[in-house]
């Protein structure tokens, strides 16, 4: 009986675990959070990066699809990538305009 028990909350700790995974990645989990404002400084096509005022790389946006330019005001909110730590674009505002949804769950 009681090595049934230990099995019935092992199981019940692992279906657990992948609700909660899983609930988080549906919600994308991503903490959105990190402001980067100010001018475009370098744009690196190679890497879907731009540099912010010559200081911050932002990566994750498409640019093949955004007219976007050096000296080009620009509003990011985003996250930390866990693997690597790298700055990813969540949202991108380019020169007051209306707000780009760059998750992969937001682009349409």
């Amino acid at each position: 009986m009681k090595s049934s028990m230990k099995k019935l909350f092992v199981i019940l700790a692992i279906v657990m675990s992948l609700v909660a995974v899983q609930t988080l990645w549906a919600k994308g989990g991503l903490d959105c959070t990190t402001v980067v404002e100010g001018n475009v400084s370098q744009i690196q096509n190679v890497y879907n990066a731009i540099v912010v005022d010559e200081i911050t790389t932002v990566f994750g946006i498409p640019l093949p699809w955004l007219d976007i330019e050096v000296d080009d005001d620009v509003v990011i909110n985003a996250h930390a990538c866990p693997d690597t730590g790298k700055l990813m674009a969540c949202y991108l505002t380019i020169n007051g305009g209306e707000v780009i949804d760059l998750r992969p769950r937001g682009r349409k």
